[in-house]
């Protein structure tokens, strides 16, 4: 205790008595803290308290366990003990670590020693042990194989409730996903998705996987490669056809029924009387279907009674000759014996009567065919097709001759389009020279008629083409117009243009009219025939209507073809033009290089140029008098180069050519005439008359050929692509069918 001094002043006593509270205080102070070091030390002797400071908690997939404790415990002599689940207590230290747990529900406690007891509650962690993974997903719905599509939905789930799912596509990482899944958009080629499921413990399950391949590519169109057309007695159709995708697949349908899976040949039967229609398309392995092709015919009535003489010969005569039953016929036991009259050594025919077609429909074609024998082989025997007015005046005729045999054959069937509607027709047998005495027979006479085989048009435009058409007047082959079966036949193929029902347009394919390109003849041999569809046509202009024949006096300036065709012909001081039918745009070129220049770089090969890039239609036509490439009489035209690569570089579908007096059709070709599907298809359709050439070669892209038949080259233009048939004129027993796409 401090000491303090004696004498005091009143400042001392005021300090005096402050120092007195001060020693008070401290007194009292001293009594507190004295109190609180007995309570610290009774609380020294207490148990510890004992804290778990981390431990695996909830459903965890590990079936190892860690656990950190501490003590709170002013005894430093602490110690601890653990147990796990329903285990007896054992000595442990902080961490302290068990493994192989099995799975299930767990518990741990430790608690906290020192000198003065034991934690009376102990720390106790609680956790799940699950290291099962969840069942292995269930796609329930997803593409699969091969599909067209490009967006995807797959949906899945899990046995096991309460899971999540990871989702990965094409080997991609996994994310967190929920059922379904879509996707849009993706590219063509195989793909791939798996789904793992994920339980509350991050057990995953391994994947479930599907595959599916994508392909969006439609395959090219089929081709019919034959089969029935045009009118038909028949009852019964065959087809065949092929894909130059050899894995596709076919669908077919008949007069507009269902589309089902098919095979070539595809035949039909129990057909009735009336059109006919057959279309194929392929089909690819992801599902992809081309565009269809079409042949349609007609089942037409026999308009020839009793033609197989089954029974009797009613209906039947014979001028010349006697009619016999004969019983070895070729399509029955039925059969006519015909024997030539005394003196006869001329025609001696077989003839029905009336005659079978009473009254020509408008627009039909007709066809005839016979079977004939003869005991004498060696003669020729002949099946002719006349065509009367109802006055009965004779207005033309066809015939077709073959040498007789002992045994049976057959006439290839003559295909006849009347002038005009309202007439008679009659189809009978002949031997031009057989002697008195001498026998032939004949059996299964037919004659019937129909529309045409027309392409189907579904509504898009169709035209006709073709090229050197009309004879001059002067011709001794003329005939009146109506030729000589070998020359100056433009009214037979005007004929069959005028059968072609609704054409939207006619391109006439240069040398309109031979020889020269007269005023006069024009108005005389073309207007007679082509001169009908006058009010649709498009023409070009070919050699001769610039007098480049030798039988004309000079070149001329192609008067008489500007002067007859008016504006539809163009500038007469260019000859090419351009225009559209539908979607298609189509071009009008000038090949008479001597008199407008082909060059590259001549004002009408840069108009055609630009005018092909400033029409950016997706269809193209182009068309010019001579072609480029010809395996004919012509042979190729280097000339026109210049025309084809622009042609080629601008992705044109079809030119179209004559001069070469043939038809021929190519493979879609390159600026070299080298295949190319992305090429350019020439078709060379010389055939509207005149007359035919008769040499033809081979060309690795020549497709088909023929210089046996007047005809014209019909075009139905479809917004994607087109659909081409040749028809024969009268006479004439060459087709051709093909379709293509545009590019």
């Amino acid at each position: 205790m401090a000491e303090y001094s004696a004498k005091e002043t009143g400042d001392d006593v005021e300090r005096s008595m402050r120092l007195a509270v001060i020693a008070l205080a401290v007194f009292v102070s001293a009594g507190a803290t004295a109190s609180g070091a007995r309570a610290a030390r009774a609380d020294a002797k207490r148990p510890p308290d004992t804290t778990i400071l981390s431990a695996p908690s909830g459903t965890v997939a590990s079936s190892t366990a860690a656990f950190r404790f501490a003590a709170q415990s002013t005894d430093h002599h602490v110690t601890f003990q653990c147990k796990l689940d329903s285990g007896a207590w054992s000595p442990c230290t902080s961490p302290r670590t068990y493994t192989g747990l099995p799975d299930g529900a767990r518990q741990f406690a430790v608690r906290a020693m020192n000198r003065y007891g034991t934690d009376p509650t102990p720390a106790t962690a609680s956790w799940t042990i699950d290291t099962t993974a969840p069942p292995l997903p269930q796609i329930n719905s997803a593409p699969t194989g091969t599909t067209s599509s490009r967006d995807a939905s797959i949906s899945f789930s899990d046995a096991e409730t309460g899971v999540t799912f990871l989702c990965s596509r094409d080997g991609g990482a996994a994310a967190a996903c929920t059922s379904p899944v879509s996707y849009t958009g993706l590219a063509d080629g195989q793909h791939t998705f798996s789904v793992s499921a994920q339980d509350a413990a991050g057990n995953k399950s391994a994947p479930q996987t599907v595959a599916w391949t994508i392909n969006t590519t439609v395959p090219p169109e089929p081709t019919i490669v034959s089969g029935t057309s045009g009118a038909t007695t028949s009852t019964s159709a065959s087809f065949t056809f092929t894909d130059s995708d050899a894995s596709a697949t076919f669908v077919c349908s008949v007069d507009g029924g269902p589309a089902q899976g098919c095979t070539s040949p595809a035949s039909l039967s129990g057909l009735g009387v009336g059109s006919h229609s057959f279309t194929v398309a392929a089909r690819n392995s992801g599902g992809n279907t081309s565009r269809a092709v079409e042949r349609a015919w007609s089942v037409e009535p026999e308009s020839v009674v009793n033609g197989s003489f089954e029974g009797s010969l009613q209906g039947w005569s014979s001028s010349l000759g006697t009619l016999s039953q004969a019983s070895d016929g070729v399509q029955g036991p039925g059969a006519v014996k015909v024997t030539a009259n005394a003196g006869a050594n001329s025609w001696v025919t077989v003839f029905p009567t009336p005659r079978p077609v009473q009254s020509t429909g408008a627009g039909y074609v007709y066809h005839a065919t016979g079977w004939v024998r003869s005991d004498h082989p060696g003669d020729q025997i002949c099946l002719r097709i006349r065509e009367y007015n109802q006055s009965a005046t004779l207005l033309n005729t066809i015939v077709e001759c073959m040498t007789t045999t002992t045994t049976w054959q057959q006439f290839p069937t003559m295909t006849y389009i009347p002038t005009a509607a309202g007439d008679q027709l009659t189809a009978f047998a002949y031997e031009p020279t057989l002697a008195a005495g001498g026998t032939y027979e004949a059996d299964g006479m037919s004659l019937y008629g129909g529309p045409p085989a027309l392409l189907p048009t579904n509504g898009d435009p169709s035209i006709a083409a073709a090229g050197d058409i009309a004879c001059a007047p002067d011709s001794p082959q003329y005939n009146n117009g109506l030729g000589t079966g070998t020359q100056c036949m433009q009214q037979s193929t005007a004929n069959l243009i005028g059968s072609l029902g609704n054409l939207q347009a006619l391109l006439p394919i240069g040398d309109e009219q031979y020889d020269c390109g007269e005023l006069a003849n024009f108005n005389t041999a073309y207007d007679s025939s082509w001169g009908r569809f006058k009010s649709i046509t498009h023409p070009v202009p070919g050699n001769h209507e610039y007098g480049a024949s030798n039988s004309c006096a000079s070149t001329s300036n192609a008067a008489g073809y500007y002067s007859y065709f008016g504006a539809a012909a163009g500038d007469p001081t260019k000859g090419y033009y351009s225009y559209d039918i539908g979607t298609w745009h189509v071009v009008a070129v000038n090949s008479q290089c001597s008199v407008v220049s082909c060059a590259a770089g001549s004002p009408e090969e840069t108009w055609l140029r630009n005018d092909l890039a400033t029409h950016t239609a997706k269809c193209t036509l182009v068309y010019w008098h001579q072609p480029r490439w010809s395996v004919g009489q012509v042979g190729d035209e280097p000339d026109y180069d210049a025309f084809w690569q622009d042609i080629v570089n601008a992705h044109v579908e079809l030119v179209l050519n004559g001069h070469d007096h043939t038809y021929q059709r190519y493979t879609p070709m390159n600026g070299a005439a080298a295949a190319d599907p992305n090429g350019v298809r020439e078709v060379v359709v010389g055939t509207g008359g005149e007359e035919l050439f008769g040499t033809l070669g081979a060309r690795s892209t020549l497709e088909a050929e023929d210089n046996t038949s007047f005809g014209v080259l019909q075009l139905v233009l479809h917004p994607d692509g087109y659909d081409a048939q040749f028809i024969p004129a009268a006479g004439g027993n060459f087709s051709d069918s093909f379709s293509g796409s545009c590019h």
